[in-house]
């Protein structure tokens, strides 16, 4: 056996007890959550013996667009529960760049690049 083979089958042998174990503790987490009940905020910490469990509800809070632009011109500025924020079209970044347009190096310098942690996938063939 080569060692890309050797790897790949000690990658999905890991792969297959992470799955396991995260579903062991979020399965302890949901009888944990039922033990400490609590309403009103969004976190909450409790102790007890030599423990501290610290609890937050993830909740997720959307603002539908096309109803949002009918009425937030009603809304005082100041009270507009709203952030607005600019993402890059990467695609379209790219395509400047690739381009080699004039002010591309404008755009450039407001852009930072950073490169994440490399995904890997391995599946058993056949």
């Amino acid at each position: 056996m080569d060692r890309q083979e050797e790897l790949s089958k000690e990658w999905l042998k890991l792969k297959a007890k992470e799955k396991e174990f995260a579903d062991k503790r979020k399965k302890l987490e949901l009888e944990i959550e039922e033990l400490f009940p609590f309403s009103g905020s969004l976190s909450k910490s409790f102790k007890f013996g030599k423990f501290k469990v610290n609890i937050k509800k993830n909740v997720a809070y959307k603002l539908d667009q096309d109803q949002w632009k009918e009425i937030r011109t009603s809304i005082p500025i100041k009270n507009r529960p709203e952030k607005l924020k600019y993402d890059l079209d990467v695609k379209k970044y790219e395509k400047i760049r690739e381009s080699g347009i004039s002010y591309f190096n404008a755009i450039s310098d407001c852009v930072e690049v950073k490169n994440n942690k490399t995904t890997i996938k391995i599946e058993r063939e056949g």
